[in-house]
């Protein structure tokens, strides 16, 4: 017969051990994220993606559609496009990733 401290033992493990995984643990994947790394050309980073997602982006009405590394990131060059042009750019994975980034237009952006 097992003795109170024990059980006591046994059970703190098992809670233990459970409550790691109740909140996803570290298994719980990244909110994906965009970033713009580079203004000329504009330059977007992707990251919290799943790995090798497909992804869809758009933005100013085109459209890429980079894959994902093995770590969920991507780097996409959005030829002919300014922060002056967009607005808003949305990219939506195949397994269900989503992330928007808005971008405020400068004061340069302006027309006179």
């Amino acid at each position: 017969m097992l003795r109170l401290p024990a059980i006591a033992l046994l059970v703190a493990v098992v809670l233990g051990c459970g409550a790691g995984t109740a909140d996803g643990g570290s298994e719980a994947p990244a909110k994906a994220s965009l970033q713009v790394i580079s203004q000329a050309p504009m330059t977007i980073q992707g990251r919290g993606f799943r790995s090798q997602e497909s992804v869809r982006v758009t933005a100013a009405g085109r459209q890429w559609h980079p894959k994902a590394s093995s770590r969920g990131s991507f780097v996409l060059t959005l030829r002919g496009a300014t922060p002056c042009k967009i607005v808003r750019i949305v990219a939506v994975g195949s397994g269900g990733s989503r992330a928007i980034l808005r971008i405020i237009p400068t004061r340069a952006c302006a027309q006179p």
